[in-house]
């Protein structure tokens, strides 16, 4: 994974009508400020489109969800924040298992 990068994963679900489906856990990788866009929908057949900021700054142990768009509440939260410093632990484990 790229450092600077902020990644999004959704909490594995059989559908999108699981609530469990927009519990997020958010990886950042590297040190420093992260920050991406989310895009949701409103799930309508002509869906209404709205942005989410996600934002982790430096020093930081978790970061935020921010929404810009005022109307309704986001359907995502953030159930955790991962910082991942170093790959040296994928390696460590990528040995044990050999």
């Amino acid at each position: 994974m790229k450092s600077g990068t902020l990644l999004p994963l959704a909490h594995p679900a059989l559908h999108t009508a699981d609530a469990n489906s927009f519990q997020l856990t958010v990886r950042g990788y590297g040190s420093g400020d992260l920050e991406c866009d989310l895009h949701e929908d409103d799930g309508s057949l002509q869906p209404d489109i709205s942005t989410i900021r996600l934002e982790w700054k430096a020093g930081e142990t978790q970061g935020v969800l921010q929404r810009p768009e005022m109307g309704r509440p986001s359907m995502y939260t953030v159930a955790r924040w991962e910082r991942v410093l170093q790959m040296s632990w994928f390696f460590d484990k990528l040995e044990r298992r050999c």
